[in-house]
């Protein structure tokens, strides 16, 4: 079995959930010679959160690690019983017939913007929330249709939220955690654009 945690678009809780799934026991694909923090903050904070002057990514972390399923020294043993990011679930849709488990995260398209324009000083990949529903809906088809590929889709706010309820979810798919670990990495605050304070882009 091989673990997938993918997304639509950067910016949507891959890492955090990364993150958790290590704290939660799962052994996780990174690159040992990259930092495992994907954002640097300004040391000013308003309240408790962190100004969002100085909010850039730390292009020397993430936990990304090039999935080469094509490559038949690597797949599936490099891979078997880790958790690999996939930050664009788009590459996933070529996947040989073997087994997979895979959280999709999502996230209101404005706070993706936002939050992408903010770490990468540039417009979000996509033009628009149309193309970005689009993605996902082919995504929920493609994957979601697969006999080998269990798919739960996870809002990130929701997860924020409401986590008992989605820590349950995840255990129910598969996912083997430590719940009490996995949870403490799952943080309100690491939500710093809320989309109904954010004007359009």
């Amino acid at each position: 079995m091989i673990y997938i945690v993918a997304a639509v678009h950067p910016r949507s809780g891959t890492s955090m959930m990364m993150q958790a799934c290590e704290a939660g026991g799962i052994k996780v694909c990174i690159d040992p010679t990259r930092e495992k923090l994907n954002v640097i903050f300004s040391d000013k904070f308003v309240g408790e959160v962190p100004d969002l002057i100085g909010y850039k990514v730390n292009e020397g972390g993430m936990y990304e690690q090039k999935f080469d399923y094509e490559d038949e020294h690597k797949f599936p043993g490099d891979y078997e019983n880790k958790v690999i990011k996939c930050p664009d679930v788009r590459l996933l849709f070529g996947m040989p017939e073997h087994g997979y488990r895979i959280i999709l995260m999502i996230r209101d398209w404005k706070e993706i913007a936002h939050s992408y324009k903010a770490a990468f000083d540039r417009p979000p990949i996509f033009e628009n929330e149309k193309k970005y529903l689009e993605i996902l809906n082919r995504a929920n088809f493609i994957l979601g249709g697969r006999r080998d590929v269990d798919l739960l889709v996870i809002d990130y706010v929701e997860l924020l939220e409401n986590k008992k309820k989605y820590l349950k979810r995840i255990k129910e798919h598969g996912w083997k955690i430590h719940t009490q670990r996995f949870s403490s990495v799952i943080r309100s605050s690491s939500r710093r654009f809320v989309s109904s304070a954010l004007p359009e882009l």
